[in-house]
């Protein structure tokens, strides 16, 4: 799993595993949190301008530039609590354990407690969850893309109103409006 994409393209009726939508909510806050939560505060630093939405863990992989400055052995650490956090939401990863060889190296591979096996490739179960997952991020991103865009060409229409309502002797209209307490006073001149 260290060297390759967990990440794989996932069946169009694949179904949404429950801790995606979780995961999509983090901000900034929450991705620390589960960092404090795993015993590695040290990615906070690396991280902080770097990872800001839950989203962006379903691209993490063992190659990551976001996981590049860490020795394999806390790479590893890593994506083994990523991938067994995920797995948890997954009713169909439920025969699959995930564990870390003893060697010093700590490579990760899976247990399939059905056919009493091991194996280093990760589940296409899992790989899926983290392509959906990638979807899921995308199709939020767009979305709130298309929200600020709406939000900027509002703001601009009600900005070309104004200005139209400014050229059109707004002022003027405005200094007629004043309210009468302030037409013998200091603030008079304001108008």
């Amino acid at each position: 799993p260290e060297d390759y994409i967990i990440a794989a393209t996932p069946p169009e009726d694949w179904p949404l595993n429950n801790r995606i939508p979780e995961m999509l909510e983090w901000e900034q806050p929450q991705i620390f949190q589960f960092l404090d939560s795993i015993n590695m505060p040290m990615l906070k630093s690396i991280w902080l301008h770097l990872i800001v939405a839950g989203g962006q863990l379903f691209f993490l992989h063992g190659r990551s530039p976001e996981l590049s400055n860490l020795p394999s052995v806390l790479r590893n650490r890593f994506l083994y609590t990523l991938m067994n956090y995920v797995m948890a939401g997954n009713e169909r990863l439920k025969m699959f354990q995930l564990h870390m060889t003893q060697d010093g190296n700590y490579k990760i591979f899976f247990f399939n407690t059905e056919t009493k096996t091991s194996q280093w490739n990760i589940p296409d179960e899992l790989k899926f969850d983290f392509g959906k997952g990638q979807e899921e991020f995308y199709k939020r991103d767009k979305i709130q893309r298309q929200a600020l865009l709406r939000e900027h060409q509002e703001l601009q229409a009600v900005g070309q109103q104004w200005n139209q309502h400014q050229y059109r002797g707004g002022y003027s209209q405005i200094n007629q409006n004043v309210n009468p307490m302030y037409e013998n006073s200091e603030f008079q001149s304001y108008y």
